[in-house]
């Protein structure tokens, strides 16, 4: 399979891209040079899949607020929808709010930022890319194999690799299920790892995994 980022370029510029990772500078550094290049490949695979390469700014379907009203500390602003924006689609209010002390905008109150501000929309990608959520490793945590799986990790069938990535991203939606999109984001893996020369690690599918 070959294929071309079908990057927005008018929005998403590589020096908003250069800005933003400033922010966030264990993104693609740490760890061996294969596994520097093993994060890049997957980060590029999630983003080809969550936004057709770099294209979509927000999500397509905005009809779901995606509010959920029982986050005390992150509420909802009043007439606001926390709908994916940004390379991976950042969604929910809770989300939006505990991302926006360290991407440095209040994007809980003002979520269109993310739509308007390049660089927020890659700070707040990888706002989600490196930071855990309580039990939830960080994607970053598990690619640079940082990431041990506890005693009920391995009961619920996640083991080290790519596959407890898309279980992060969406694995209430795509593991243990029939949807084929956690076989996209495996096949544009393979791809990035190609093109970058590194080879992919083990436990690539997250088919017999638990979502977290």
């Amino acid at each position: 399979m070959s294929f071309v980022m079908n990057r927005n370029k008018s929005f998403y510029t590589y020096e908003s891209f250069l800005v933003a990772a400033r922010s966030f500078p264990t993104f693609g550094t740490q760890g061996s040079y294969k596994t520097k290049l093993r994060e890049i490949a997957a980060f590029s695979a999630h983003v080809q899949l969550e936004k057709s390469g770099l294209f979509y700014v927000e999500e397509i379907d905005q009809s779901f607020n995606y509010c959920d009203n029982t986050s005390i500390q992150y509420p909802c602003a009043l007439g606001q929808k926390y709908f994916g924006r940004g390379p991976l689609q950042l969604s929910w209010n809770y989300n939006y709010g505990a991302a926006s002390a360290k991407v440095g905008a209040n994007i809980l109150a003002k979520p269109y930022l993310v739509s308007q501000d390049p660089v927020l929309a890659f700070k707040s990608s990888l706002w989600f890319w490196t930071t855990p959520s309580g039990t939830i490793p960080s994607i970053h945590e598990v690619v640079i194999g940082k990431w041990k799986p506890s005693k009920a990790d391995r009961e619920a069938g996640r083991k080290p690799g790519f596959g407890v990535t898309i279980d992060i991203i969406n694995g209430g939606l795509e593991c243990r299920k029939a949807s084929p999109d956690p076989q996209y984001h495996i096949i544009y893996f393979k791809e990035f790892c190609k093109q970058l020369n590194v080879s992919t690690g083990p436990n690539l599918s997250c088919a017999n995994m638990q979502p977290f």
